[in-house]
């Protein structure tokens, strides 16, 4: 739920997931400032977790309406 929280707060949109293998995959549209702020949220992670690195990825936007987990 922290992913949705950081991103919900942000007014982000798109969708984010577990994968098998423990990662985690997002998916978030949204102005330039609130996503730099997000992937910094997302960097620290919440303390519960250990992020041990981050994938950035730029592609087409894909016109997602809220963000939801998958």
């Amino acid at each position: 739920m922290y992913t949705w929280d950081k991103a919900s707060s942000l007014d982000l949109k798109g969708w984010v997931r577990n994968l098998p293998d423990g990662r985690v995959e997002i998916v978030a549209e949204g102005e330039g400032e609130k996503i730099a702020l997000f992937l910094d949220l997302i960097r620290r992670g919440p303390s519960s977790a250990q992020v041990t690195d981050l994938q950035v990825d730029w592609p087409a936007l894909q016109g997602e309406d809220q963000f939801t987990v998958r």
